[in-house]
């Protein structure tokens, strides 16, 4: 169960930095964004979103090589469970 939240909090960093660099550009082009992203604001429940998975392959030389799925796990198949934290961060 850790490895998939671990795993979840993977990819929901990489879609966030995603949308913001799309936000960014679109506010350097000054054209209208397509598609306004709700905003969740302290104390109110997170918006249910679809993400795909991360999995974890191991080469024969023992590396092990991260691939996305095609299969997808929604934040709301975590509700009523342990508590979902998610961790942004940059790898550059």
């Amino acid at each position: 169960m850790l490895k998939k939240i671990k795993v979840f909090c993977i990819v929901a960093a990489v879609m966030f930095c995603c949308v913001c660099h799309a936000e960014a550009a679109d506010a350097k082009s000054n054209k209208p964004a397509a598609k306004r992203i709700h905003t969740p604001q302290v104390g109110q429940p997170a918006p249910d979103f679809a993400i795909p998975r991360l999995t974890f392959e191991k080469k024969s030389d023992g590396t092990t090589i991260g691939k996305v799925s095609d299969k997808k796990v929604r934040l709301s198949s975590f509700k009523g469970k342990k508590p979902v934290f998610l961790i942004f961060s940059s790898y550059t």
